[in-house]
């Protein structure tokens, strides 16, 4: 409702672009190969909710160094199946290692089970990153588990040309879902001035 001299309008529609809440936050992960480096690189840093390289002295999961073609990948469990659309990656922005962590060529695969896997998206002889995420959206499966997967690893000159996966935050996301949202409760009446913006917000599921 908005509320102001000359009257009152009550409106119940709005626009709204629907994104699911990140289902990878704090989920249980198994990698392919993991360097643990004091309090700087840990597996768990994958999906903590931390985007930004070096908040609190941490810069992520890293995997062994890989002088070879090797393969690494990182599989978050999502829990129950359900539907999504988006992996959201976040590289490492250190200065000098700057996107050196996400491969060259890549795929995210989804499963039901954790087995039997299928490629959603598939990337090859992408320019290394150097500012922000690194976005990948594909059509909407159902999923329990999802793994990101590089199949070329980038040479990395600051670190004697050896190559890693490193990841500062991985987050998957179902966007633009379908279902109407469920607002938990109603929103509180907003009074404004003539002129000024008038603004709320509300908790949907």
């Amino acid at each position: 409702m908005i509320d102001n001299p000359l009257g009152q309008a009550i409106s119940d529609e709005a626009t709204l672009t629907v994104v699911s809440k990140n289902y990878a936050l704090n989920r249980p992960s198994t990698v392919s190969s993991n360097q643990e480096v004091g309090t700087l690189f840990l597996q768990k840093y994958l999906n903590d909710g931390i985007s930004a390289t070096l908040v609190n002295g941490k810069e992520g999961y890293t995997s062994t160094a890989n002088t070879t073609d090797g393969i690494e990948w990182v599989v978050i469990d999502i829990g129950a199946p359900k539907s999504i659309n988006q992996v959201v990656i976040y590289p490492r922005y250190n200065g000098k290692d700057d996107g050196y962590g996400i491969p060259e060529d890549y795929n995210v695969q989804v499963s039901l089970d954790g087995e039997t896997w299928t490629t959603v998206y598939e990337a090859s002889g992408t320019e290394r990153p150097t500012s922000g995420p690194v976005v990948l959206n594909f059509d909407s499966v159902m999923a329990g588990f999802v793994k990101f997967e590089g199949t070329k690893l980038r040479v990395n000159p600051a670190d004697a040309n050896q190559k890693r996966l490193q990841i500062v935050e991985m987050e998957v996301y179902n966007v633009g879902a379908p279902a109407a949202p469920v607002l938990e409760e109603e929103p509180e009446d907003v009074t404004a001035e003539i002129g000024v913006q008038a603004a709320f917000s509300v908790l949907a599921t």
